[in-house]
Parts: C-alpha cells; structure tokens; sequence
C-alpha cells in the first residue's frame, strides 16, 4: 500500500544519502572513513558487490554500489550534498567515534546463524518474528561470547540500524531490521517486487523504474541492505559476522533447486 511504498522510499533516501555522504568525503580526500554525524539515520553501505562488499570497508564499498537505491518499492532518492554539514560532521566523528557504513549482498541469510548474531546485539532479546520462524531451534548455545565476558561483540558498539533483509527459509517475504538504542525489532515486512505480478505494481512509470532499478539476476529485487550507525565501530569485523550468516554455496545451490521446485508447484515434481 501507500504506506508501505512511503516507507521504502524513505529508506531509499537513507541509503543514497549515505553513500552520497560517503562518496563526497572520497572525493574531499577523506579516505571514505565514513566517520560521520549520527544523522538519526544510519548510514553507510557494505554490499558483497558494492565495491567493497558493501559492508566491509570504506563508505559503501560494494562492488554493487550501483543500487544507490535500495529499498524495493521505492520513492524518489533524492541526496543532498552535505556540503555545508560535512565539516561539522567530520568534527563530531572525531570527536565522539561515530561512523556508518552500508551493507548491501545479493545472498540470503541463514536464519540460524543470524540468530547468533542478534543475541550480540547491545539490547534486551525480545519477540522477534525471527525467533517465531526459529521456533524450534534449541536455546542452546545461545551464550556469546560477549555475554560471557571473554570477548565483546563488534554489535555492541551499534546505536542505530535498519533495513531490509532476505531470509533463506522465506523467499517471497522481507523481514524488517530495525536497532535505535536499546530497542530492537526484527519483523515481517512485505513481499519481494520479484514475486508479485506486474498487475500488482505501480502504475507510475517512475515508481516502476524504481522498482527495477533494485532488480539483479534471477532474484530479482531480494537482497540484504542494512544500513549501520556505531560509536567506535569495527566495521570489518561487523560485517564479517553477517557475511557467515551468508548461505554457503552449497546451500545456496540446495536453496536455488528447493524454491524452483516449490514454485514449480506439486505438478511439476509429479512429472520430474
């Protein structure tokens, strides 16, 4: 609805301003540190195509970094130069440690090993939709090692975090990340633009280029895009952890051959 669109738009901005923030800070000789203002709204990006994986490294260094635009039924990205901010900006990063970065892949997670990850983060666990579709998986092994004191998690130095995410146990629907202080959600979202019939898109020729602008190989607009804000961050190591929630190949390969053949349908198995 309009509503959901409202909010895939914002998110799109969000992205784009970040890497645009990022990029200036390149072009300025900054080195892309991505150590910016704590804009209330993460920034950043880290695509496993964005340069640099968009996640690792230096201000969306995706080797994809070319979905400024993120944020499947997206508005207009708009991205204004922070030209007028950028110094102050750099002074508060220097002064209080604050960055961002982006991380942006084209492979789901292992809902499992997120798992893992989400009970590092700096927050009480609460209902999540993730823990519902893991509801059978033991609580065993939940302790980390930040929890146990002998090592502290890169996700405890985090203080703002959103986006989409793309599961591999749910191919059709996205699951909305979202970290502001102490709180932490992680909620079923929307359906995939890949899985809906086009006479269920928007009719604004705009809005549909948006929306294909976020499209890529045969999974068409799924994909991770999570932006992260952080106060003396480790952003290599931040996103090393969510690269292992990553399928492997061999999953993603048993992943690929499973929803072809659900979406195939029963008949289709009959006659295989």
């Amino acid at each position: 609805g309009v509503a959901t669109m409202d909010e895939d738009g914002e998110h799109r901005r969000l992205v784009h301003e970040v890497k645009a923030h990022n990029h200036s800070h390149e072009r300025a000789g900054e080195g892309c540190t991505h150590e910016h203002h704590a804009h209330g709204h993460a920034e950043g990006c880290a695509d496993d195509k964005c340069g640099h994986d968009h996640g690792h490294a230096e201000g969306c260094t995706d080797s994809n970094c070319g979905h400024d635009h993120h944020a499947h039924h997206a508005h207009g990205h708009h991205g204004h130069a922070h030209s007028h901010g950028e110094k102050a900006d750099s002074r508060s990063a220097s002064r209080f440690g604050v960055s961002s970065f982006c991380y942006q892949r084209r492979r789901p997670f292992h809902p499992h090993r997120l798992m893992n990850v989400v009970r590092q983060l700096p927050v009480r666990q609460e209902a999540l939709a993730l823990t519902e579709v893991l509801s059978k998986e033991s609580k065993a092994g939940a302790e980390t090692k930040g929890e146990s004191g002998a090592a502290r998690s890169p996700m405890q130095a985090l203080i703002r975090s959103k986006g989409f995410m793309w599961l591999s146990n749910s191919h059709t629907q996205i699951f909305y990340w979202a970290l502001a202080g102490k709180h932490f959600e992680l909620t079923q979202y929307a359906t995939w633009w890949h899985t809906l019939p086009r006479d269920e898109w928007p009719e604004s020729k705009k809005e549909v280029e948006e929306i294909l602008s976020d499209f890529e190989g045969e999974f068409g607009d799924r994909r991770q895009e999570l932006v992260f804000i952080g106060v003396s961050m480790d952003q290599a190591a931040v996103t090393a952890l969510l690269d292992e929630c990553l399928l492997t190949d061999a999953e993603m390969e048993a992943y690929t051959k499973h929803w072809a053949e659900e979406t195939a349908g029963p008949s289709a198995a009959q006659t295989a």
